[in-house]
């Protein structure tokens, strides 16, 4: 455990630079001006509502489009945080010196794993604070808001584990950007597959719908389930980029 936090520490380190929190701050502008707007529509909207008799959900229309822009930000942010973590090791030819260590390989990609999961969950956690304001200004489910932010940070783990996966196959930061990206992607472009002819789901491809899964955690609070399928996403492709770690080490 202290080699695993030894590598994390350093790879930590090597994000604190002034790109990265000019794109902290660059995030930070968007998630505020698209919160109000969303908000000032909400307000808007809920009035008109109150006038018939209706109440408006907090969740469907507030919470649901809001955390989907998160997640289209974060779609591409993993892939930009994590691509360099092998492929820079790889291009420098510093990667043989981590090999050379008392390291394994699993202690190397959890390190450097954990490392990016730390900095995006301060990325997630700040794009949170404008949802947790309305605690204090609305009557809305906390419950429900803490367990969309739980999802929110679990999606963006999986796409850290694919993103680090991607890094570990090639020295090309663009080509290991692409690979990630796109296998990212395929991951919602399954709800294509999700209704047959019939409008019925198709189960597979429901189930393994990222969707799915954080609409569930922001409408009911997670479950056995979504919380098995999330976190087999993030173990598959952890394995898969150790074993390709390992497939290095012996070429």
């Amino acid at each position: 455990m202290n080699n695993i936090w030894l590598v994390c520490k350093k790879e930590v380190q090597s994000f604190l630079k002034p790109s990265f929190f000019i794109v902290v701050a660059l995030c930070s502008i968007y998630f505020g001006i698209y919160y109000y707007s969303i908000l000032l529509e909400y307000a808007s909207v809920s009035n008109e509502a109150q006038k018939g008799s209706h109440v408006l959900s907090f969740i469907d229309n507030l919470m649901v489009p809001y955390f989907s822009s998160i997640n289209f930000v974060l779609l591409i942010a993993c892939p930009l945080i994590s691509i360099r973590l092998f492929a820079d090791e790889y291009r420098f030819h510093t990667f043989e010196l981590l090999l050379s260590s008392p390291l394994t390989s699993w202690q190397i990609v959890l390190g450097k794993y954990l490392s990016a999961c730390i900095v995006v969950s301060g990325i997630v956690l700040l794009a949170s604070l404008y949802v947790l304001t309305a605690l204090y200004l609305l009557q809305v489910p906390t419950l429900q808001v803490i367990f969309g932010i739980i999802g929110l940070l679990l999606i963006s783990y999986i796409y850290l584990a694919i993103s680090l996966f991607a890094s570990s196959l090639t020295s090309s930061v663009v080509l290991a950007g692409v690979i990630s990206i796109v296998l990212c992607l395929f991951l919602w472009v399954l709800t294509i597959f999700r209704v047959d002819s019939d409008g019925a789901y198709i189960s597979w491809a429901h189930n393994m719908w990222l969707g799915t899964h954080l609409i569930a955690f922001l409408k009911g609070g997670p479950d056995i389930k979504s919380i098995s399928i999330l976190s087999s996403y993030v173990f598959f492709f952890l394995f898969l980029c150790q074993q390709s770690v390992e497939m290095y080490r012996w070429k």
